[in-house]
């Protein structure tokens, strides 16, 4: 069987994500991807980190604007706000856990930190509670 990608060399591999038999200069033994999988993966990582920095500026954002004015923290836009990027974390997370970027696991983590902090902050300044599932980790 011919290598799915370049269609040149026999196929001595399976790509752990795509399922496609590649060959040996088509595969990396390492991540156990193919070199099409292996572009993907990248610009996925390049993707969560770009993200998590605007969910890290978002919070940091919500805080202030919680912290500055008590007409700010009673805004029901900022609670709908705090309640999204709770949602928006936890998607990623399960991103991340999927796709095995274990190279953006920290910043999640921190990340995850202080949108958790933010928005239970902001909850509480309102009067409300969130109820998370998830430990910190």
């Amino acid at each position: 069987m011919k290598c799915a990608i370049c269609n040149r060399e026999d196929a001595r591999h399976i790509c752990l994500r795509c399922r496609r038999d590649v060959c040996d200069g088509c595969y990396d033994e390492t991540l156990m991807l193919c070199r099409d999988c292996i572009s993907f993966k990248v610009a996925l990582e390049e993707d969560v980190r770009r993200r998590l920095d605007y969910f890290r500026r978002l919070a940091l954002n919500i805080r202030d604007h919680a912290r500055a004015s008590p007409t700010c923290a009673r805004c029901p836009i900022l609670r709908e706000m705090c309640l999204t990027l709770v949602k928006w974390i936890k998607d990623y997370d399960q991103l991340v856990r999927r796709e095995l970027l274990v190279d953006v696991e920290k910043d999640l983590k921190q990340v995850k930190t202080l949108v958790y902090r933010v928005a239970a902050e902001a909850l509480i300044r309102q009067g409300l509670s969130l109820k998370l599932n998830d430990k910190l980790k």
